[in-house]
């Protein structure tokens, strides 16, 4: 990240690092093909940063998961504060368009139909901007937040505490803009480059070796 006209270096301050779990894990493997672990994750930010503070783990989880239970239990061993919530199930209609061939005539006529499907949500991302903005807003000496996410629905979060205090950096780290794949760097994240000499948009790519998942 560079350096503002002086500044303390980012390297020596609190760090508090936010992880959007979910959509960290769905953006490298669309966009990347490779998923991170988060236990590596830990590791790596605890040696980059000496200043850290906290490294937050935010992920919705259904009820009853064990599995996940478990995944928490080993990122908590690994330094990680677990930030959960529960995963609600909502009915979702999405419209199909097909063709159907009569029998009795033998036409095809385009048709349109509704079908209902179960979908998880956990407003994991609102959670984080909470916690998130509480750090930036509170702190009374410089801070470095770190948010590893491609969401760009933090960005107006973003933008507000940088304005709400001159004392704060942020740097995202998330996976490159790729116009062809689903779920890769927002725009709206793209868009916020130049904003604020303590702002830093960063390539997940740049860290790939030290937090991959290997198969």
């Amino acid at each position: 990240m560079p350096e503002v006209k002086n500044s303390p270096s980012i390297s020596d301050l609190d760090t508090y690092v936010f992880v959007d779990a979910s959509n960290l894990r769905s953006c490298c493997l669309r966009t990347l093909g490779w998923r991170p672990d988060f236990v590596k994750v830990s590791g790596y930010f605890a040696r980059k940063y000496k200043g850290l503070k906290e490294l937050r783990y935010y992920e919705g989880i259904a009820n009853g998961d064990l599995a996940k239970r478990s995944e928490f239990d080993e990122l908590r061993d690994a330094g990680c504060i677990i930030c959960p919530l529960e995963r609600k199930a909502y009915s979702d209609t999405v419209e199909l368009k097909g063709k159907r061939t009569c029998r009795q005539c033998g036409a095809t006529r385009q048709v349109k139909l509704t079908k209902k499907i179960a979908r998880l949500k956990s407003n994991i991302d609102v959670y984080l901007a909470t916690e998130l903005l509480r750090v930036a807003y509170l702190s009374k000496r410089p801070v470095h937040i770190v948010l590893v996410s491609c969401d760009g629905d933090y960005a107006e979060m973003i933008k507000a505490a940088l304005d709400q205090n001159e004392k704060v950096y942020i740097t995202v780290i998330a996976t490159p803009a790729v116009r062809t794949a689903r779920n890769t760097c927002s725009t709206r994240l793209q868009q916020l480059r130049g904003y604020s000499p303590r702002f830093h948009l960063t390539d997940i790519r740049d860290i790939e070796k030290y937090i991959r998942q290997q198969k």
